[in-house]
């Protein structure tokens, strides 16, 4: 992969990086870090071998977290952990520790995902990356109208699962706000609390009806359980 030059990637200069540090070849690590830092100068000191972990609370429960989700058996469970990796203010911290993500094992989605939340710039060239783009859209957008908290942590569990159920069958996801919408009510109504089409639907500055629609949708990725 370095033979074919990735300049420009930063992710791809990051795990370099961290590959070669942690088998052996230190020197090349802290090239590829160095050409990081270039690219990222906010990466700087916090390189493989310049880890910094603090005791605060809110980070251990954080991290925690995070570590289960990326321990689970469920590639939703992955998602939904790289997507809080990447609205963390501890990401660099917690992409630094190498066993937390074991690429190995990485569905083709999973790694799209990790490269999507590294910065890759994908070139829409591909059917499948304009549909994985906007897929990846919804929890952006979930983000700006529903920031993430205990209480909201489930609504962005349910969008992983639909967001895997739907792309691996084959939906499009055209309108991303929407999808985003959707998500939240099937999330309130489930847990009975009072929410209406209507008022989510001006929420999202959409109509009923598309609203209504996307629901719909978004019903058939719903998981069954036996």
């Amino acid at each position: 992969m370095q033979k074919r030059g990735y300049e420009g990637d930063p992710g791809f200069y990051f795990w370099l990086a961290h590959a070669a540090y942690f088998s052996g070849a230190k020197e090349q690590g802290e090239r590829a870090w160095a050409s990081l830092v270039a690219m990222d100068p906010e990466k700087e000191g916090y390189a493989p071998w310049q880890q910094h972990y603090s005791d605060d609370v809110a980070e251990t429960k954080e991290l925690a977290f995070i570590e289960d989700k990326l321990a689970s058996e469920y590639s939703s469970d992955h998602l939904f952990a790289l997507f809080l990796i990447s609205k963390s203010q501890y990401k660099i911290e917690i992409l630094s520790q190498s066993d937390l993500i074991d690429l190995s094992s990485y569905t083709g989605l999973e790694k799209m995902y990790l490269a999507y939340i590294l910065g890759h710039e994908f070139l829409m060239e591909e059917p499948l990356e304009k549909v994985f783009m906007r897929a990846s859209e919804v929890a952006e957008l979930l983000y700006e109208y529903v920031p993430v908290s205990v209480t909201t942590l489930p609504l962005y569990q349910l969008w992983f699962v639909l967001y895997e159920n739907a792309i691996n069958q084959g939906y499009q996801f055209k309108n991303p706000k929407a999808l985003a919408a959707a998500n939240e009510y099937l999330f309130l109504s489930a847990h009975d609390e009072p929410v209406t089409k209507k008022g989510l639907a001006e929420k999202y500055s959409m109509s009923t009806s598309t609203l209504t629609k996307y629901i719909d949708d978004l019903l058939d990725y719903l998981p069954v359980f036996e």
